[in-house]
């Protein structure tokens, strides 16, 4: 329900505005959220960083604590992710913000990863996961309303999953190995990098809609190239941190392995 009342939102911005009104609304909603979300994750990253807790088990935010403190009748469902019940009022919310923003924006995961992290207090590599499986169910009622009407390119559809099959192994395979707050400085990281991408974009949007003075083609030309080339940077490079991050981890977890063979080599009675 949520993913279509966000694929009608997008619907009526294009009917009402054009083209230029639906990519206008994309990128302010792209600049707000990624830059408040993105702004807490880096922060958090940093702190976590600066307290030398990096390789410490993650810990429920204040107030994913306050929200697993409220207690109403009827309405509270345990999580074994978390251990602790959460009331369905708390987490419909966070699920509509996710489903609407997928509709109309494609962020849904920048948006219900970290909420399933600081509100709830899911740990990073299980609220990675779990988005997985809520985008699947979520694109599946968007697929059909959009393909409908006809925006859906049945090529890319093809030919993007096929790539991202080895995406999503190498990822899974990086849960075990990455730490946490790597994967929340590369989501943050990510963000920002985006944010910046779609604001070069906005004043070439508001031109198309006459909202401010024709821009020289010049200068579309230019702002266009930056917009994408921020973008393939920030994906590109989220990618190669999280590799780095992996290669690392697999290096860090076979030293570790050989040193407690040593070490049980090295005692009496023991080989």
């Amino acid at each position: 329900m949520r993913v279509l009342y966000g694929v009608h939102v997008q619907e009526g911005i294009k009917d009402t505005f054009g083209n230029a009104g639906s990519n206008l609304y994309v990128s302010v909603a792209f600049a707000i959220i990624l830059g408040i979300v993105g702004s807490v994750v880096l922060i958090d990253t940093w702190r976590t960083y600066r307290a030398g807790a990096t390789s410490a088990p993650e810990k429920p935010t204040r107030l994913a604590l306050r929200v697993r403190s409220i207690n109403i009748p009827y309405t509270m469902i345990y999580f074994p992710s978390i251990g602790a019940k959460v009331s369905f009022l708390v987490t419909i919310p966070l699920g509509f913000a996710t489903g609407m923003l997928a509709a109309t924006i494609a962020v849904g995961g920048f948006v219900g990863v970290p909420a399933m992290i600081y509100v709830l207090g899911v740990p990073s590599m299980m609220a990675s996961a779990t988005e997985l499986v809520i985008a699947f169910i979520m694109g599946l009622g968007g697929t059909i309303k959009y393909g409908l009407s006809g925006y859906v390119d049945i090529r890319l559809a093809m030919i993007i999953p096929a790539g991202s099959l080895f995406g999503i192994q190498i990822g899974a395979i990086g849960t075990t190995y990455v730490k946490p707050f790597i994967v929340k400085g590369v989501m943050g990281g990510i963000m920002m990098l985006a944010l910046i991408s779609r604001l070069f974009m906005i004043p070439v949007y508001l031109a198309e809609l006459g909202q401010i003075p024709p821009l020289p083609e010049a200068l579309v030309g230019w702002l266009k190239g930056l917009s994408f080339g921020m973008m393939t940077f920030a994906l590109v490079g989220g990618a190669a941190a999280i590799v780095g991050a992996l290669l690392k981890g697999m290096a860090d977890a076979r030293d570790e392995a050989a040193a407690a063979e040593k070490t049980k080599a090295a005692k009496p009675g023991t080989g």
